[in-house]
């Protein structure tokens, strides 16, 4: 998962987006902002299938229980390529007035 996740995230990406027409640029963007968060979950779900795998599920259903989990890991690396940035409305608070009161 060290060596690995890293490498297949980028090339996710970058096949993703050239694929969607998204210049290389955009995707270097949005990778930046989601990689480290993308690969601290891969490593913290594949260690823990990768442990109850080996504990506790048969060697012929091994390759089974870690295909499927695969399919949800896909669909997650997916949103998070495709998630849209929400921006952020900063507030100053030191202009901001207090709410008023309703006297009615």
């Amino acid at each position: 998962q060290l060596v690995f996740a890293p490498f297949f995230t980028t090339y996710n990406f970058l096949v993703m987006g050239i694929t969607e027409g998204k210049p290389v640029s955009e995707i270097l963007a949005v990778l930046e902002e989601r990689f480290l968060g993308i690969w601290k979950n891969n490593v913290m779900v594949w260690s823990i299938v990768g442990f109850l795998q080996y504990r506790y599920v048969p060697p012929k259903l091994r390759v089974f229980v870690g295909n499927l989990v695969s399919v949800f890991w896909n669909a997650y690396v997916i949103s998070q390529a495709n998630a849209r940035q929400v921006p952020t409305k900063k507030v100053d608070t030191h202009t901001q007035e207090p709410p008023q009161k309703n006297t009615h």
